[in-house]
Formats: C-alpha cells, structure tokens, sequence
C-alpha cells in the first residue's frame, strides 16, 4: 500500500504503531476498506 501511495504521488504520516495497528487490524478482520480509506484520510500530508 505504501509503495503504491509513493508511486502515485501521495504522501501520508504516521508512527509505526499507527501502522502496524491498522495492518492488524486488516489481519484480523476488523476493518474494511471504510476504515482503511478513513484512515489513509486522516494520514494524509
């Protein structure tokens, strides 16, 4: 997803932990494209 963003010209901030707990959050099912879109929002610079 990183990649992809930086490839397209998008740039976002965030800590690792913000990171790591959204992947988590993916993993187990916990969140859906809604909230990765939310969260790249938030994210972004």
């Amino acid at each position: 997803m990183l990649v992809f963003l930086a490839l397209n010209g998008y740039e976002i901030e965030y800590t690792q932990r913000e990171l790591s707990d959204l992947i988590l959050d993916v993993a187990e099912d916990r969140g859906g494209y809604e909230d990765i879109l939310q969260w790249l929002l938030a994210h972004q610079i």
